[in-house]
């Protein structure tokens, strides 16, 4: 836990403890606001990760795009030969008969 979330729980109540709970260094805290406490810090926690999946996401796109287009360009590469070595090998076919 913060040091700020544990400084809030502990000594600055919002509102009178319905529920208080005390540490076995006799620490007490309000069972409702450790759940809230928790609920945020879960909050915060998915938040983040969200972002940094987002980040990854980005940067896994920017590695990706390179490559794909140098496939893409070696692809063309590849049918612009085939296709024009297929009409050589058709023409010196039709001369040969």
């Amino acid at each position: 836990m913060e040091r700020s979330a544990f400084t809030t729980l502990a000594y600055a109540p919002s509102k009178p403890m319905q529920d208080p709970v005390a540490t076995p260094h006799g620490i007490i805290f309000s069972r409702e606001a450790i759940l809230e406490n928790l609920l945020a810090q879960k909050k915060a926690i998915r938040r983040k990760l969200a972002q940094w999946e987002a980040q990854q996401a980005g940067e896994t796109r920017k590695v990706r795009e390179p490559a794909y287009e140098r496939l893409l360009s070696q692809q063309r590469s590849l049918e612009t030969y085939l296709s024009s070595h297929a009409g050589k090998q058709r023409t010196a076919q039709a001369s040969v008969c």
